[in-house]
Order: C-alpha cells, then structure tokens, then sequence
C-alpha cells in the first residue's frame, strides 16, 4: 500500500476523513478518546481529531500566533455548538477552548488547547491517546521517544509519512528468510517494538498501535 504513497494528494482531506471513520469504529472499545489526542503541525484541522471522536484536543502549531487563526477554529467550532464556545487565553503561547460536540450520543464537552509552538518547544505531562501528524517537515512519529513514553496502550500513532519501518536494516530472519512483502517486513518489525500495523481500505499508511511497553520501542525511537 505504501508503494503509492507518494503520489497521492494529501491535501485533501479525503483519507483523512476515510482513516478517522474507519480507525474511530476500531477503536471504540479501548476508550481513547477520553486522551488527549496530540496533533503535531495540525495547521486549522480541527475536524480530524473530532471525527476520531477525541475529547481532548492538543493542536501545536505556530501559526497560533496569529489570532486570525485562533479565530478561524472559534468559527468552526462555532458551526457545531451555536451556544458560544469558552475561550481562555493562558498566556500568549496558550489559549483553551471548550465547547460541546454530538458525537452521535448527545452533546459532549471537548476541550481544545492550541499552543502557538513548535514541536520541540511544547512538553508533555500527561498520557496521551493518540499522536497525529500529517504532511510536515517533522520526524516520523516513531522517532518522538518523549511522546511514545506518554502513548497509552492501545494507543495510536498516526503520520502519513511512509514508516522507517520500511527502510530498517535487515534482521538476521530477514537475510536467512528473504521476504520481498514490505508490508509483512513492517508488521514483524512493528510487533518487535510493541506495535500492532494497522491497514485499512483506500487508505495507503500504516497506523500502529501500541499494544505493550516495551524498551525497544524507546531504543529505536533514540538511535536512529
């Protein structure tokens, strides 16, 4: 699948919208939504995390600096809860929004926090559900060892970058058992680091999901 990667137009919001729906059914039984889902360079889509059904919203981007931008998500947001949203302004990096989404259960309260930072520059307190980033210059999130930490089991790391996974040294089985299927070489690295691949239709990445702590995750997260 991720053969065609490169050729497909992800300023679209197409996949994004065919992955959410798709992972949000998948996902329902693990409660992930109640964690923070943090979006990495999210620029102003909103509508990802919400169609992942998360709760809490961490959005980090510099283009937070700009209250123009801060009040273009205050206009989406105010297309799903008529009633004005709560907007604090934390400080000149931080400002928090809270309001209320029909998840297809009732109104729910979502709070989203928009940092005007980069990545580097943000720390994370809390476990989290859900590392999201989508076409930016960044690391894949496989190499973020301070957010893999924080990653919840059953968690889920979602980059629409093609995964290192698929350009890792060969292992020992690898050599002795040549494997031409770069999708089943991913899935057996991925369970060596605790990671379940998970692939769904017309959507050409892979997901992992974080299925055990384990050391070697952090270790090649550190090391490549």
């Amino acid at each position: 699948m991720n053969k065609i990667i490169d050729k497909i137009n992800f300023s679209s919001n197409l996949h994004k919208i065919r992955l959410g729906l798709h992972l949000g059914a998948y996902l329902e039984d693990y409660n992930i939504c109640y964690y923070p889902a943090v979006y990495l360079a999210s620029g102003l889509d909103l509508e990802f995390p919400l169609v992942l059904r998360a709760r809490r919203i961490i959005m980090i981007d510099p283009i937070f600096q700009d209250e123009n931008n801060i009040n273009k998500i205050l206009e989406k947001i105010m297309k799903y809860d008529q009633r004005m949203p709560e907007l604090k302004k934390i400080n000149s990096f931080h400002h928090n929004i809270t309001f209320n989404f029909d998840f297809g259960f009732g109104p729910e309260k979502v709070v989203v926090d928009l940092f005007a930072k980069t990545y580097q520059e943000f720390e994370y307190l809390s476990p989290i559900g859900y590392i999201i980033e989508f076409n930016n210059q960044l690391d894949h999130g496989l190499y973020k060892s301070e957010l893999l930490e924080k990653l919840i089991l059953n968690g889920v790391i979602i980059d629409n970058q093609e995964s290192p996974l698929r350009h890792k040294s060969l292992s020992i089985t690898d050599i002795l058992f040549p494997n031409d299927d770069l999708d089943d070489i991913e899935r057996r690295k991925a369970a060596g680091l605790g990671l379940k691949t998970l692939r769904f239709s017309q959507v050409p990445f892979a997901i992992y999901q974080k299925i055990r702590n384990t050391s070697k995750l952090l270790h090649f997260s550190y090391h490549e």
